[in-house]
């Protein structure tokens, strides 16, 4: 990936923050926090409003809508710890998965036409784009449903989005356990799970 001359700012389409150099060139810099505060925000938060207008659209990054306020389930202090987390130490390393798609497909090819065959349970938000990228819940379930040959259950919460651990923390923790007290008990040590929150 080119490294694109400017600041994050001016990234415009190219895949900026893939490029291992260009993180690291910003760590620490005031242009750093400001890039990493944009970039948690756009990555993590709902948005309000839609002012999005393509014809005068300036780049594929500038144009990815900015929340108005942080969601009740994202803390102001939280929010400074991941925006601080990232200017310390860069976006890129949780991008990198993305640029060894293919050697993943290497490095497991023995897997394909595989079923998954231990006991799976899939959880999501309903409004998670992952799964607007992919055809939407039905198409995804129906998906998962072909792939996983002991698919116990498809969950969708309503009103979350794609960090369900965070929006949604009691609700996964349930889905979860009671996923987990229904497979054999003697694998679990034969005993029932419980939350610990």
């Amino acid at each position: 990936v080119e490294c694109v001359p400017g600041t994050a700012d001016d990234m415009d389409d190219k895949m900026f923050l893939l490029d291992p150099a260009v993180p690291s060139a910003l760590q620490g810099s005031e242009e750093g926090t400001k890039s990493s505060e944009r970039d948690c925000k756009a990555v993590s938060l709902p948005i309000c409003g839609n002012d999005l207008d393509a014809r005068h659209a300036p780049g594929l990054w500038k144009r990815i809508p900015q929340p108005c306020s942080l969601p009740d389930w994202m803390t102001e202090k939280d929010f400074d710890f991941y925006v601080s987390e990232y200017t310390r130490n860069g976006f890129h390393g949780g991008l990198q998965w993305y640029n060894v798609l293919d050697l993943n497909w290497e490095l497991t090819r023995e897997l394909s036409g595989k079923r998954v065959q231990q006991p799976s349970l899939f959880i999501s938000g309903d409004e998670d784009m992952v799964i607007y990228a992919h055809g939407g819940a039905k198409a995804v379930e129906s998906k998962l449903r072909e792939q996983c040959a002991s698919l116990q259950n498809v969950v969708f919460l309503e009103g979350c989005g794609h960090w369900i651990q965070q929006e949604k923390a009691k609700e996964v923790n349930d889905e979860i356990i009671s996923f987990l007290n229904k497979q054999d008990r003697c694998q679990l040590s034969c005993r029932t799970v419980k939350s610990r929150l």
